[in-house]
């Protein structure tokens, strides 16, 4: 069977499974699914409600690394975790810092920056002094040789990319200072990065679908 993806264009997480999946060449089916429309068989597929979620011929998976390790067990060329220890040590130290330090307090800024919430000041301040910390975390353990975590892509890349666009987006919603002028590698790394086709169009397609939520916000 096709693989199946359940998730939004508009998700760093599920962008990041997309990404890993072309990046492979392995073929498989978008399946629009809101995290907030939490019915009985979205739940049977991703028990704490969260996307991404893939359907496979031998189970369902949740969770984007998860998804993502399937993928590299089922096609492991070309690789996305790196196979020299400390090369592979370093790919998911970066990845955990994304995850942990980056991606939760950059969540919090979603609702009121792409949707229009109400503001909370202090949940801002917060949000973005997190941000900005995990960041600067992020710079003292990044390579970029040429890629973040050593000489060739890794899911590290993958997961940076779709974390810290958001990121930017961000800073620019809500008139903040770029806390990726922390990362100067990266302004170097992105543009090899959207130089990969599948990346360019799946960045570009996830930028329309921000845009389709800002102008609605606006409305």
């Amino acid at each position: 069977m096709t693989l199946k993806l359940y998730g939004v264009f508009a998700s760093s997480y599920y962008n990041f499974a997309k990404l890993a999946l072309l990046e492979k060449n392995m073929p498989f089916e978008e399946v629009p699914q809101h995290p907030n429309e939490k019915t009985s068989g979205f739940l049977a597929m991703s028990p704490v409600g969260k996307i991404p979620c893939m359907e496979t011929e031998a189970g369902v998976l949740s969770e984007s690394l998860a998804i993502v390790a399937y993928a590299e067990a089922q096609q492991p060329n070309p690789a996305l975790f790196p196979q020299e220890p400390m090369v592979a040590g370093r790919a998911m130290q970066i990845h955990q810092f994304l995850t942990h330090y980056v991606n939760g307090a950059a969540g919090s800024l979603v609702p009121t920056g792409f949707f229009g919430a109400p503001e909370d000041q202090a949940v801002t301040d917060a949000g973005f002094t997190q941000v900005n910390e995990g960041v600067q975390y992020l710079a003292q353990v990044c390579v970029f040789d040429p890629y973040i975590a050593g000489k060739h892509l890794s899911h590290a890349d993958l997961i940076a990319l779709v974390s810290l666009d958001l990121v930017e987006k961000l800073a620019e919603l809500y008139d903040r200072p770029n806390p990726l002028d922390a990362l100067s590698g990266w302004r170097n790394l992105r543009p090899v990065l959207m130089e990969r086709p599948h990346i360019k169009a799946s960045i570009e397609g996830r930028d329309g679908m921000w845009q389709h939520i800002l102008q609605n916000k606006a409305m």
